[in-house]
């Protein structure tokens, strides 16, 4: 695809380049190395879902580090974790610890905490939809709050 954004590594002795997304169906932003300097983290967009993966220099498979129905919107590298911010349709966003081999996130700033103390936020459903050219379209359905 021409608009797609594609990951390439360099060696800067011999200039050759590696096509590292290759076989990634999906546009890549944010990188940033991990410490073993042998892969990346990213953050892509899966399924109207953002989240991290890591890229293997190597082999360069790309397997997803998070899942659940919220969106990463930046990563870092800090001592064996990544810090990353997250959001949903029902959070606001906040800074995050992630788990590199579990991808369990654990919140580190709570800077909305005492807004959403005081609401119930309505649930958030995933639905796929059949199309009529025989596809599937992903709707959300977002209950209001109490």
């Amino acid at each position: 695809e021409a608009d797609k954004n594609r990951l390439l590594a360099m060696n800067l002795s011999t200039g050759e380049k590696a096509y590292i997304t290759e076989h990634f169906d999906y546009n890549t932003d944010a990188f940033i190395w991990n410490a073993d300097n042998k892969s990346l983290f990213l953050i892509a967009c899966v399924e109207a879902k953002t989240h991290i993966f890591s890229a293997d220099l190597q082999t360069k498979e790309v397997k997803p580090v998070t899942q659940g129905v919220h969106d990463y919107t930046s990563v870092a590298l800090g001592d064996g974790k990544l810090i990353a911010t997250r959001q949903s349709m029902s959070q606001p966003t906040e800074i995050y610890s992630v788990d590199i081999a579990s991808g369990n996130a654990t919140e580190l700033s709570f800077e909305n905490k005492d807004i959403l103390e005081q609401i119930k936020m309505g649930a958030v459903e995933e639905r796929w939809i059949p199309t009529t050219d025989g596809k599937k379209m992903l709707t959300w359905v977002v209950y209001p709050p109490d």
